[in-house]
């Protein structure tokens, strides 16, 4: 029989070793994380981590596995079915984001056979582009001198970095919200300096053995600035002399439109999918 609770600060090193690290970092100081983890006959077989969201209006599940030798026995869907009556609980929409390789995927196929369990149309994609061929694409590179004062993000002061996020999420962009924690690629993070702070940005960062493009930004008018800091990082990474591939996430469809027309050897990696528990 397996049984589901909330893990305490009692519980939680058991499941430890089945978290990510920079979730083990969220859970141990954010009060609107949670973990719940899943015992069959007494020993650990599953672990969730949810994040309540937007002043508790949203339940978001971050983060689901099952070893997969418990693979199979319900594990999975006991869990979300227990976060589902945390949620009516709380009158809170459950909300999954996922990515999957597509409808056949058994990770979607897990979501869509979800009782009461609604699963959107795809939003985005994951894709990747050979680190070979960055530097071939003349309308990128074309752009490269364009930005004359170009830095390392992470080489502003504390508090300019700090100011940075905050100028992102009062616009209502969450995507550095955590920054902490993540293994970027700091050399390749780069920003355009203005007088009133930074006009341009794009991160990179190491998720494994997997490069990704991070986050890109730039103010009103300066998408020139953009590309010649995606142009610098290109060269940088050219220069490293390195044979694999760079991803991009979270390509919404008119974004893979300018993809295709500045990497025409791109592939779609996987596509981006949103899971909601529909309450009765």
């Amino acid at each position: 029989m397996t049984e589901y609770s909330r893990l305490d600060a009692r519980l939680l090193p058991a499941f430890e070793n089945a978290i990510p690290e920079s979730l083990r970092r969220r859970l141990a100081k954010e009060k609107n994380m949670a973990a719940v983890g899943a015992v069959w006959d007494g020993t650990p077989c599953g672990v969730s981590v949810v994040e309540l969201k937007y002043g508790g209006a949203l339940l978001e599940l971050a983060y689901l596995f099952v070893p997969e030798e418990y693979r199979g026995r319900g594990v999975g869907s006991g869990m979300v079915r227990f976060l589902c009556e945390c949620a009516e609980r709380m009158d809170a929409p459950l909300r999954c984001l996922f990515t999957a390789a597509g409808k056949s995927d058994p990770l979607y196929g897990f979501f869509a056979d979800l009782p009461d369990f609604y699963v959107s149309e795809e939003t985005g994609a994951v894709c990747r582009i050979p680190i070979s061929g960055l530097t071939t694409s003349g309308e990128l590179m074309a752009a490269e001198e364009r930005c004359k004062n170009a830095v390392p993000f992470f080489s502003l002061p504390a508090h300019d970095q700090k100011n940075f996020r905050r100028s992102l999420e009062a616009r209502g962009i969450y995507y550095l919200e955590h920054m902490d924690g993540l293994d970027f690629e700091e050399e390749l993070c780069l920003c355009a300096a203005g007088a009133g702070g930074p006009e341009a940005a794009v991160f990179f960062l190491r998720d494994g053995d997997e490069l990704a493009l991070h986050y890109i930004w730039c103010a009103s008018g300066r998408q020139a600035l953009l590309f010649s800091l995606l142009a610098k990082a290109a060269r940088r990474l050219e220069e490293r002399g390195q044979d694999d591939w760079l991803y991009v996430a979270a390509v919404e469809p008119k974004a893979e439109q300018a993809l295709a027309r500045l990497f025409p050897h791109y592939e779609v990696v996987r596509r981006f999918y949103s899971a909601a528990y529909e309450m009765q």
